[in-house]
Protein backbone atom coordinates (compact mmCIF):
# COMPACT_ATOMS: atom_id res chain seq x y z
CA UNK A 1 0.00 0.00 0.00
CA UNK A 2 1.00 3.64 -0.63
CA UNK A 3 -0.02 7.34 0.54
CA UNK A 4 1.49 10.58 -0.91
CA UNK A 5 2.75 13.61 1.55
CA UNK A 6 1.61 16.50 -1.00
CA UNK A 7 2.47 19.57 1.11
CA UNK A 8 5.87 17.00 1.78
CA UNK A 9 6.54 15.31 -1.98
CA UNK A 10 6.59 12.06 0.48
CA UNK A 11 5.36 8.68 -0.07
CA UNK A 12 4.56 6.61 2.38
CA UNK A 13 4.94 2.53 1.95
CA UNK A 14 3.43 -0.58 3.72
CA UNK A 15 6.41 -2.86 3.05
CA UNK A 16 4.33 -6.03 3.86
CA UNK A 17 6.97 -8.76 3.35
CA UNK A 18 9.40 -6.66 5.42
CA UNK A 19 7.38 -5.57 8.09
CA UNK A 20 7.69 -1.88 7.74
CA UNK A 21 6.78 1.47 7.38
CA UNK A 22 8.88 3.48 4.56
CA UNK A 23 9.23 7.28 3.43
CA UNK A 24 10.61 7.93 -0.11
CA UNK A 25 11.51 11.02 0.08
CA UNK A 26 11.74 12.76 -3.36
CA UNK A 27 12.83 15.95 -2.33
CA UNK A 28 16.11 14.46 -0.43
CA UNK A 29 15.62 11.40 -2.72
CA UNK A 30 15.85 9.07 0.08
CA UNK A 31 14.50 6.00 1.67
CA UNK A 32 13.90 5.28 5.47
CA UNK A 33 12.78 3.26 7.84
CA UNK A 34 9.60 4.92 10.30
CA UNK A 35 8.88 1.21 12.07
CA UNK A 36 10.08 -2.16 11.90
CA UNK A 37 13.08 -3.77 11.59
CA UNK A 38 12.53 -7.13 9.15
CA UNK A 39 11.12 -9.44 12.15
CA UNK A 40 7.15 -10.14 12.06
CA UNK A 41 6.53 -9.03 15.11
CA UNK A 42 3.93 -9.89 17.89
CA UNK A 43 3.59 -6.56 19.44
CA UNK A 44 -0.34 -5.74 20.20
CA UNK A 45 0.08 -2.24 21.77
CA UNK A 46 3.16 -0.20 20.05
CA UNK A 47 4.46 3.22 21.13
CA UNK A 48 7.84 2.73 19.99
CA UNK A 49 9.92 4.61 17.17
CA UNK A 50 11.59 3.73 14.50
CA UNK A 51 13.70 -0.04 13.86
CA UNK A 52 12.79 -0.72 17.72
CA UNK A 53 8.94 -0.96 16.92
CA UNK A 54 8.19 -4.19 15.29
CA UNK A 55 5.34 -4.73 12.46
CA UNK A 56 3.47 -7.60 11.56
CA UNK A 57 2.40 -7.24 7.83
CA UNK A 58 1.67 -3.98 7.80
CA UNK A 59 -0.87 -4.17 4.42
CA UNK A 60 -2.20 -0.53 3.65
CA UNK A 61 -1.56 2.74 4.48
CA UNK A 62 -3.02 6.51 4.52
CA UNK A 63 -2.16 9.71 5.15
CA UNK A 64 -3.98 12.42 7.37
CA UNK A 65 -2.46 15.21 6.46
CA UNK A 66 -4.13 17.87 9.52
CA UNK A 67 -2.87 15.48 12.30
CA UNK A 68 0.02 14.54 10.41
CA UNK A 69 -0.27 10.69 10.64
CA UNK A 70 -0.04 7.57 8.74
CA UNK A 71 -2.42 5.02 9.42
CA UNK A 72 -1.66 1.26 8.68
CA UNK A 73 -4.02 -1.60 8.34
CA UNK A 74 -2.04 -4.42 10.22
CA UNK A 75 -2.80 -7.19 8.55
CA UNK A 76 -0.81 -9.66 10.19
CA UNK A 77 -1.97 -8.01 14.06
CA UNK A 78 -6.18 -7.69 12.83
CA UNK A 79 -5.28 -4.32 13.64
CA UNK A 80 -5.22 -0.46 12.80
CA UNK A 81 -1.92 1.06 13.88
CA UNK A 82 -0.56 4.70 13.69
CA UNK A 83 2.52 6.87 12.84
CA UNK A 84 2.74 9.72 13.98
CA UNK A 85 5.29 11.54 11.59
CA UNK A 86 6.35 14.44 14.11
CA UNK A 87 7.17 12.49 16.94
CA UNK A 88 8.06 9.04 15.07
CA UNK A 89 6.06 6.81 17.41
CA UNK A 90 3.95 4.03 16.02
CA UNK A 91 1.09 2.64 18.07
CA UNK A 92 -2.29 0.50 17.83
CA UNK A 93 -5.13 2.87 17.32
CA UNK A 94 -8.12 0.37 16.63
CA UNK A 95 -8.60 -3.54 17.15
CA UNK A 96 -7.45 -5.97 20.16
CA UNK A 97 -5.81 -8.21 17.88
CA UNK A 98 -8.94 -11.12 18.17
CA UNK A 99 -9.44 -12.26 14.91
CA UNK A 100 -12.80 -11.39 14.45
CA UNK A 101 -15.77 -9.25 13.19
CA UNK A 102 -16.70 -7.13 16.24
CA UNK A 103 -17.64 -3.68 16.14
CA UNK A 104 -17.63 -1.56 19.34
CA UNK A 105 -17.12 2.20 20.81
CA UNK A 106 -13.97 1.85 21.60
CA UNK A 107 -10.39 0.58 20.24
CA UNK A 108 -10.07 -2.57 22.76
CA UNK A 109 -13.90 -3.30 22.32
CA UNK A 110 -13.47 -3.98 18.22
CA UNK A 111 -11.83 -6.35 16.53
CA UNK A 112 -10.71 -6.98 12.84
CA UNK A 113 -9.78 -10.10 11.01
CA UNK A 114 -6.88 -9.10 8.31
CA UNK A 115 -7.68 -5.60 7.75
CA UNK A 116 -5.81 -5.23 4.05
CA UNK A 117 -6.88 -2.15 2.66
CA UNK A 118 -7.66 1.57 4.28
CA UNK A 119 -8.91 4.81 3.11
CA UNK A 120 -9.91 8.00 4.93
CA UNK A 121 -13.00 10.44 3.96
CA UNK A 122 -12.75 13.76 3.18
CA UNK A 123 -13.14 15.19 6.59
CA UNK A 124 -11.31 13.52 8.35
CA UNK A 125 -14.12 11.87 10.70
CA UNK A 126 -13.51 8.02 10.06
CA UNK A 127 -11.25 5.36 7.82
CA UNK A 128 -12.86 2.66 5.73
CA UNK A 129 -11.60 -0.67 6.06
CA UNK A 130 -11.51 -3.44 3.83
CA UNK A 131 -11.52 -6.18 6.35
CA UNK A 132 -10.34 -9.14 4.36
CA UNK A 133 -10.97 -12.14 6.46
CA UNK A 134 -14.36 -11.35 7.94
CA UNK A 135 -14.86 -9.98 3.78
CA UNK A 136 -16.57 -6.77 4.96
CA UNK A 137 -16.34 -3.10 4.92
CA UNK A 138 -16.08 -1.22 8.11
CA UNK A 139 -15.56 2.39 9.41
CA UNK A 140 -13.49 3.53 11.94
CA UNK A 141 -13.67 6.68 14.12
CA UNK A 142 -11.18 8.84 14.18
CA UNK A 143 -11.59 10.18 17.25
CA UNK A 144 -13.13 6.99 19.64
CA UNK A 145 -11.26 4.25 17.46
CA UNK A 146 -14.44 2.36 17.56
CA UNK A 147 -15.97 0.59 14.36
CA UNK A 148 -19.13 0.62 12.71
CA UNK A 149 -20.47 -2.51 9.93
CA UNK A 150 -20.99 -0.85 6.34
CA UNK A 151 -21.02 -3.73 4.76
CA UNK A 152 -20.32 -7.34 4.10
CA UNK A 153 -19.60 -10.47 6.26
CA UNK A 154 -21.82 -11.24 9.52
CA UNK A 155 -22.45 -8.34 11.63
CA UNK A 156 -24.42 -10.40 14.02
CA UNK A 157 -21.78 -13.13 14.76
CA UNK A 158 -17.99 -11.97 15.60
CA UNK A 159 -16.95 -15.20 15.06
CA UNK A 160 -18.47 -15.84 11.97
CA UNK A 161 -16.16 -15.34 9.09
CA UNK A 162 -17.59 -17.66 6.59
CA UNK A 163 -20.01 -15.80 5.09
CA UNK A 164 -18.95 -14.17 1.91
CA UNK A 165 -19.66 -14.74 -1.89
CA UNK A 166 -20.53 -12.29 -4.60
CA UNK A 167 -23.91 -10.48 -4.37
CA UNK A 168 -24.79 -6.78 -4.71
CA UNK A 169 -26.85 -4.74 -2.78
CA UNK A 170 -27.04 -2.83 0.28
CA UNK A 171 -25.65 -3.60 3.71
CA UNK A 172 -26.69 -7.06 4.65
CA UNK A 173 -27.60 -8.52 1.67
CA UNK A 174 -23.76 -7.60 0.17
CA UNK A 175 -21.75 -10.63 -0.40
CA UNK A 176 -18.06 -9.89 -0.03
CA UNK A 177 -15.60 -12.58 -0.50
CA UNK A 178 -11.53 -11.47 0.75
CA UNK A 179 -11.77 -7.38 -0.12
CA UNK A 180 -8.27 -6.26 -0.39
CA UNK A 181 -8.68 -2.49 -1.27
CA UNK A 182 -10.94 0.43 -0.84
CA UNK A 183 -11.26 4.24 -1.15
CA UNK A 184 -13.54 6.71 -0.59
CA UNK A 185 -13.84 8.90 -4.14
CA UNK A 186 -14.90 12.56 -4.15
CA UNK A 187 -18.52 11.36 -5.32
CA UNK A 188 -19.02 10.25 -1.78
CA UNK A 189 -19.08 6.45 -3.00
CA UNK A 190 -17.10 4.09 -0.87
CA UNK A 191 -15.14 1.80 -3.73
CA UNK A 192 -13.93 -2.11 -3.25
CA UNK A 193 -11.20 -3.98 -4.90
CA UNK A 194 -13.66 -7.61 -4.12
Amino acid sequence: GLAYNFKKNILYVADTENHALREVDFVNETVRTLAGNGTKGSDYEGGGRGTNQVLNSPWDVCYAPLEETVYIAMAGQHQIWKHNTLDGVTEVFSGNGSEKNLNGSSPTNTSFAQPSGISLDPELRELFVADSESSSIRAVNLKSGGSRWLAGGDPNFPDNLFRFGDHDGTGWDVLLQHPLGVVYASDNQIYVAD
